[in-house]
């Protein structure tokens, strides 16, 4: 017999319940996102979960919710804008939250969760996690750091979508809902 799913967000979704006093999602007027970020957000979320109902087609209910989602932050943070990863932290939430839930999940996560530049364009602070891993798995697993030296491996040519996601496509759903 299976357990059933945790109660999804107990700790962080408490958590924004505390650091929001009022929890509604930004309302969005088109003109005011960038244009390159609409579209790159349009094309995202249809790429997110291909395999998933709610968003494998333009109309599924996680489609419109995840870009709604996705398009406020862009207005909420005009620093960071919209940065590829995102849009798992947003689709696995929206499969469990309602949206106005899921959008401080994702302020939380990307302001206050991560360090800053995290999910900046340069994504300075995730390519230095790739280094401390890179130092890490020198340390505590030498024979294959020297193995993938030889292939000329870059580490990071997989490991960089593990965290730039929270390994939330890396990782079966009943394992991800954990996460939040």
């Amino acid at each position: 017999m299976q357990q059933p799913p945790p109660l999804i967000g107990r700790g962080i979704c408490n958590e924004v319940e505390s650091d929001c006093p009022v929890m509604r999602l930004p309302n969005i007027k088109r003109p005011l996102i960038d244009s390159s970020h609409r579209r790159q957000i349009m094309l995202d979320v249809l790429r997110t979960f291909p395999n998933h109902i709610a968003f494998n087609r333009p109309e599924g209910f996680g489609v419109q919710q995840m870009q709604e989602v996705l398009q406020a932050f862009t207005l909420h943070n005009r620093a960071v804008g919209y940065c590829q990863g995102m849009n798992f932290i947003a689709g696995n939430a929206t499969l469990f939250l309602d949206k106005e839930t899921t959008f401080w999940l994702l302020v939380l996560f990307v302001e206050h969760h991560f360090p800053p530049n995290y999910f900046n364009a340069g994504l300075i602070a995730a390519q230095a996690d790739q280094n401390v891993l890179r130092e890490l798995l020198g340390r505590y697993c030498p024979e294959l750091s020297a193995s993938l030296q030889t292939l000329e491996v870059d580490i990071s040519t997989i490991t960089f979508n593990w965290f730039i996601a929270v390994f939330v496509n890396s990782v079966p759903i009943s394992v991800s809902i954990y996460q939040f």
